[in-house]
């Protein structure tokens, strides 16, 4: 067998074993560059910064249905339908966040699982939350971009 070969065959085996033992060890050790101790409050700062700026975009004068109004097309949304599409989705991250909190790695291995998949979750979740209050500050202080 090639020798190249051999080394992908055992960098292939040694990292499966490697993701083995800290999947084992969570929480002692980080996964994907972030700690459970960093995501009880990353995921929750960047749920704030995203309802906050909402609530901006909705109460600032004018607010997101005034500048949808100003500036109507064929492909604009229902202001409503937006509000009526959010709304739960708040509530669900609520929900999320709060089982995030309750779930103990130490109680059983189901719950380190569930845990594992939550933590490597919370980078991509607080970007989209980021990048969400982004679009509604933008929206609201610019008024030409909606």
């Amino acid at each position: 067998m090639n020798h190249n070969i051999k080394v992908v065959y055992f960098q292939i085996f040694s990292s499966i074993v490697s993701y083995d033992f800290s999947f084992k060890l969570h929480s002692h050790i980080s996964k994907m560059g972030i700690s459970y101790s960093t995501v009880r409050w990353v995921a929750p700062l960047s749920f704030v910064i995203d309802f906050a700026a909402q609530q901006y975009g909705m109460l600032s004068t004018p607010n997101m249905k005034d500048v949808h109004d100003a500036n109507l097309s064929f492909w604009s949304p229902q202001p409503y339908f937006i509000a009526g599409f959010f709304f739960p989705q708040q509530l669900f991250q609520l929900a999320w966040l709060y089982r995030l909190y309750k779930l103990d790695a130490n109680k059983s291995v189901e719950e380190e699982k569930e845990l594992d998949i939550m933590v490597d979750f919370v980078p991509y979740y607080a970007v989209g939350n980021i990048c969400i209050a982004c679009e509604s500050y933008i929206c609201a202080s610019w008024r030409f971009y909606c």
